[in-house]
């Protein structure tokens, strides 16, 4: 796609990277903790010194390891000055939207004030405050799940507003990033599709205008459920339902015609994040509702 895109200085896009791969080398070169479970907490700690040591390709001494481990350990990233960190429930406010000392006393009683109240803290809570603009999203699958050094690894994937790109005009405003998830690299691209939000997905599929107060809960992503993920000349569908069709062959039909590609086709719901090769900071497509299409972009793995 680099040939029909101009991609120009990219110097922030790494190279491709097989996300199975590179940390199966990062497991075998880094000690973990299964490699030295059996041993005692003192002696297992002088081993991660020693093999922290052999990692790094230099000698030093048993005090100039412990030195070097005290010196590096993660209460030093701590400075006296620090704002403290935010909680969960501060991060879910959004501050600046609403003062809660200007609601008129008629108005008490509305519910949709009270639920208001329950969910915006004001500035002062938040305004000093490290990370109050992330708000954390917990998924029970994986709340709860154990994870073990050197064998699960997190991905970061910043998903952003759709937008209309006009050829040769500048956009006035750059892409704007609406969500930012972290996903485990054991998980299926779907589990990525299921969490991203859109407006198109919750529109009202059909007519109403005969019977406006008709009660109508059957939602564009009810009925619409075929998508695909664009990754590095695979186009990723989802076929969970079996009326799903595929985005993507309009699009691979008109590449063909254009001396485009190959590009390939796999299923999202069998494609897990460990099996993929991206390039961090890189744009991909992710499109659904026919012609809705977000950027997406790899910013973290580990």
């Amino acid at each position: 796609m680099e040939s029909v895109y101009q991609t120009g200085n990219r110097s922030w896009v790494s190279e491709k990277i097989c996300l199975k791969d590179l940390f199966r080398e990062f497991s075998a070169a880094v000690p973990t903790v299964s490699n030295i479970e059996s041993e005692s907490a003192k002696s297992r700690k002088a081993v991660d010194l020693k093999k922290i040591s052999v990692l790094m390709d230099v000698e030093l001494s048993e005090d100039k390891l412990k030195i070097l481990a005290d010196t590096c350990s993660v209460d030093k990233l701590k400075v006296s000055c620090e704002p403290p960190t935010v909680d969960v429930e501060c991060v879910k406010a959004r501050p600046g939207l609403f003062d809660k000392s200007d609601i008129p006393p008629e108005a008490s009683n509305l519910e949709t004030l009270k639920h208001l109240k329950k969910r915006i803290i004001n500035d002062e809570t938040v305004e000093h405050l490290k990370y109050r603009s992330n708000i954390w999203l917990t998924e029970p699958s994986v709340e709860n799940l154990d994870l073990t050094p050197g064998k699960h690894f997190l991905v970061t994937v910043r998903m952003y507003h759709p937008f209309r790109h006009k050829i040769g005009i500048r956009s006035s405003q750059p892409p704007r990033c609406s969500q930012e998830i972290v996903l485990l690299g054991e998980q299926f691209l779907t589990s990525l599709r299921d969490k991203i939000l859109c407006p198109s997905d919750l529109a009202v599929s059909g007519e109403l205008s005969e019977n406006p107060h008709q009660s109508f809960t059957v939602r564009a992503m009810d009925i619409y459920k075929s998508g695909f993920i664009f990754i590095e000349n695979t186009f990723y569908n989802d076929h969970r339902d079996p009326k799903n069709i595929d985005y993507s062959s309009v699009i691979r039909n008109w590449a063909a015609s254009h001396d485009l590609g190959p590009f390939q086709t796999a299923r999202m719901e069998d494609t897990k994040f460990e099996d993929l090769t991206v390039r961090l900071g890189y744009p991909y497509v992710y499109q659904h509702q026919g012609n809705c299409e977000h950027l997406l972009v790899f910013s973290d793995v580990r």
